[in-house]
């Protein structure tokens, strides 16, 4: 072949070869979302989208919504914004399925700055309609916070939109849903070995009619002798006609725990129609870690017994927490007819136990915000017995004879530690009592709030305590006899301070009826209390100690009304 020809051969090959290869395609890159799901808050239950809580059409006052986004209060919800959004839109309230009225306030952050804020909201009130214009924003947060006590607080975006720049909007509800909001509950991924049931699995139907107790035991038992159980309670209510009891038998292996978890206060509700109470858990062998939370408790009729009794020997594991209440609500279902749980909470012999966010609704209470109506309704909202350390966090218990009680009925001596953390006990004959048989030490009780028609707090042998920075109110006239704090028995090297005595009435201020109320009482075997700090504005007599009372110092407080002696 000549060599042009081979020349043009070897050209024409290379190009038909060239045109046989494939080119590389260009990598493709996501635009990315104008909005993007980045963060969340959410303390109690499970957020949901287009639905209520309980599986419902969304409803604000009088007005049904099919697109939102429904939050029990706290929440938080975060995120990023892209270039073009410019205004922010929803309309909002209370939803209406919360079986308390609750009551919330939204606000919307913009680089973490407040751009909006609402009123209180209560449910029955219709929805109210916001904008908020972005402004080249980066980030945006939409908060619910409570306003009140966490019962019911059950919150709705309704209609969520993002207009964008361009004129476009955007159903926001629709599209967190396609970045998979809301995301699985950490504490529902099981750990490994646990075995997980659900109560409708074993025949709980939660349609508020039918008896369920059955179910519940078939489910407890079985899961009884596992390593670690979880039991869940799915939105409903379901009617317990009987007391549930459990006996912790020994487990094919070292027990972790067991826990009962619900989606929320008001959400998943166990009714109480038995006079004997809900659940009798009792772990023999002292081992066992028992967690309640996100669940209501609901008398059905007057005087129902214990909700939970849950005990164990007092003297069991002392390695690790034994029980955990949290996010619990405890109530009557008609609190004027006096349907309430003569306790709310009996622990027995725990080792550490917590409890935290837990509401409990006496026979003699009324609605919260509710001023008068009948004092001490009997009974005792928690009480731990022989409960090592028991820990009371963001708690509320009114309408009861004693709001909280720490006791030991059975043993000659008394646990350590306690403490009291941003409490509130309303309405109640005594708020907090302590009492143990020997002087045992440490005890915190500060940030609370105390309502009642008796004493307020008494501590009876404790050591080494610190009572500050509390609410101190009287829930009757100047005249009836109300003792504040009552520090007696062999109590000594305590501490009163930043305490504020106040008042209710219109007579604080005049010198009749003279007062018979005392804020600090202390008995003749109480020896080394300094009381010093407090802020006295309230008629009555601020400080009297027994005279055989020992170093009992009483400097550097601040009396605010003339009538305080």
């Amino acid at each position: 072949m000549a060599p042009g020809r081979t020349v043009l051969a070897l050209l024409m090959l290379i190009c038909l070869q060239a045109c046989r290869t494939p080119r590389s395609q260009p990598s493709r890159v996501a635009a990315p979302r104008p909005v993007e799901w980045t963060g969340m808050r959410h303390e109690i239950g499970s957020p949901t989208l287009d639905r209520d809580l309980a599986g419902g059409t969304l409803r604000i006052g009088s007005v049904s919504f099919a697109r939102g986004i429904c939050v029990q209060a706290p929440a938080r919800i975060e995120l990023a914004l892209g270039p073009g959004c410019e205004r922010f839109a929803a309309r909002v309230g209370v939803d209406m399925a919360a079986k308390r009225k609750g009551h919330v306030a939204f606000a919307v952050l913009l680089d973490g700055r407040e751009a909006y804020r609402s009123e209180v909201l209560a449910q029955g009130a219709e929805a109210v309609q916001i904008e908020v214009p972005l402004a080249g924003a980066s980030r945006l947060a939409l908060l619910v916070e409570e306003a009140g006590i966490v019962v019911g607080d059950m919150a709705v975006w309704a209609e969520p939109v993002m207009t964008m720049a361009n004129g476009g909007r955007i159903d926001l509800a629709a599209e967190l849903a396609a970045q998979g909001f809301p995301p699985p509950r950490p504490d529902r991924e099981p750990r490994t070995g646990a075995r997980v049931c659900d109560v409708r699995d074993f025949g709980a139907r939660g349609d508020g009619v039918g008896d369920d107790t059955d179910a519940f035991r078939r489910a407890l038992d079985t899961l009884a002798g596992a390593a670690h159980g979880v039991l869940h309670v799915p939105p409903g209510s379901y009617r317990i006609r009987r007391r549930i009891e459990v006996v912790l038998g020994p487990a094919a292996g070292p027990r972790s725990g067991l826990t009962v978890r619900g989606d929320g206060q008001g959400v998943s509700n166990l009714l109480c129609d038995s006079g004997e109470g809900l659940f009798r858990l009792t772990d023999p062998a002292g081992v066992t870690q028992f967690s309640l939370h996100d669940v209501s408790l609901v008398a059905l009729r007057e005087n129902c017994g214990t909700a939970l009794d849950l005990a164990m020997p007092g003297r069991g594991v002392r390695s690790y927490r034994t029980l955990t209440v949290a996010n619990v609500d405890i109530r009557g279902d008609d609190a004027s007819r006096g349907h309430a749980f003569a306790v709310g909470i009996d622990a027995a012999g725990h080792w550490r136990p917590l409890f935290r966010n837990v509401i409990v609704q006496g026979a003699g209470s009324r609605a919260p915000g509710e001023d008068g109506g009948a004092r001490g309704g009997g009974g005792c909202g928690i009480r731990a017995d022989w409960c090592y350390a028991p820990a009371f966090e963001h708690c509320y218990v009114w309408g009861v004879e004693t709001g909280y009680s720490i006791l030991c009925r059975h043993a000659p001596e008394g646990p350590e530690d306690a403490s009291f953390i941003r409490c509130t006990a309303v309405g109640c004959s005594v708020g907090i009592d302590i009492e143990t048989p020997i002087p045992e030490p440490q005890l915190l009780v500060t940030g609370c709030h105390i309502n009642c028609s008796q004493i307020g707090i008494r501590l009876h042998n404790r050591k080494f305590f610190t009572i500050t920075d509390n609410l101190m109110y009287s829930a009757v006239p100047s005249e009836t006899p109300y003792t504040d704090i009552l520090i007696d028995g062999r109590s000594h090297c305590g501490l009163v301070t930043g305490n504020i005595f106040h008042f209710s009435g219109r007579d604080v201020y005049r010198a009749e009826p003279a007062s018979a109320r005392i804020h600090v009482l202390v008995g003749a075997d109480v020896h080394d209390v300094a009381i010093s700090g407090n802020v006295f504005n309230a008629k009555g007599t601020m400080v009297r100690a027994d005279p055989r009372s020992r170093r009992i110092t009483t400097d550097g407080n601040h009396v605010s009304n003339t009538h305080a002696r």
